[in-house]
């Protein structure tokens, strides 16, 4: 009776161990600086993001030497970034499209000047008939586009079934601006999140035990400019 008592003791303890993510998004793209609509498009980092993706895996190293896994999205300019932290620590890296940035369907390749002009009137009706963040993401006014609930969704199952896998470990996930911000909307029960630089790491942790939201939002790292 006693050792069935310990082994369930051990289970229950082994499962609400504390699980440490952190979220990086991918060093500069040459869209990125020309400030165009990326989502799906499968664009490599440019030189600039090919030098922070390097200080990013430094800081990895001097900051976070104790990660015990890394994951992609399957974008290469993630895996990119991925790849020079995985070098660093002498980790494998696991990919999953899972961690894809939103899809902009119609909207992808055109400068983000140009779809706000394209998409404003419907994205007004959107806003009138659901004043909150929370009310209208699951709609788009872009054809072919995911609804930031939709990427929300999608982020929250791969990262929890991420956490529940290797529960209790440190693990570096890189991904993309706007599927870390959905993920800190939603967290942080807050309206839309403006901005998040490349390279920058958001630390949450993943509390099995709290039932109604497991994940905590921590803290936002960025990289020291030179």
């Amino acid at each position: 009776m006693k050792k069935v008592l310990f082994f369930s003791l051990f289970l229950t303890q082994a499962f609400c161990m504390e699980t440490t993510l952190l979220l990086i998004r991918h060093g500069e793209t040459t869209w990125n600086k020309e400030q165009r609509m990326q989502g799906h498009t499968d664009m490599p980092l440019n030189e600039q993001g090919l030098m922070q993706a390097k200080r990013l895996a430094e800081m990895m190293r001097e900051n976070h030497a104790d990660i015990d896994l890394i994951y992609s999205s399957d974008l290469m300019r993630a895996y990119a970034t991925a790849q020079e932290t995985a070098k660093q620590l002498d980790l494998e890296i696991k990919t999953s499209a899972l961690l894809r940035e939103k899809n902009w369907g119609e909207a992808e390749g055109l400068f983000v000047v140009e779809k706000e002009a394209l998409y404003a009137e419907g994205e007004e009706a959107l806003k009138k008939t659901y004043p909150n963040h929370s009310e209208r993401w699951k709609f788009s006014s872009i054809p072919g586009a995911e609804t930031d609930y939709e990427v929300f969704k999608r982020m929250h199952e791969e990262l929890s079934a991420i956490a529940k896998e290797h529960s209790g470990k440190k693990i570096a996930i890189f991904s993309h601006g706007r599927s870390i911000r959905m993920m800190m909307v939603k967290v942080l029960g807050t309206e839309e999140i403006l901005g998040l630089p490349n390279c920058a790491v958001v630390h949450f942790s993943y509390v099995p035990e709290n039932t109604e939201q497991p994940f905590q939002f921590v803290k936002v790292e960025n990289m020291k400019s030179n």
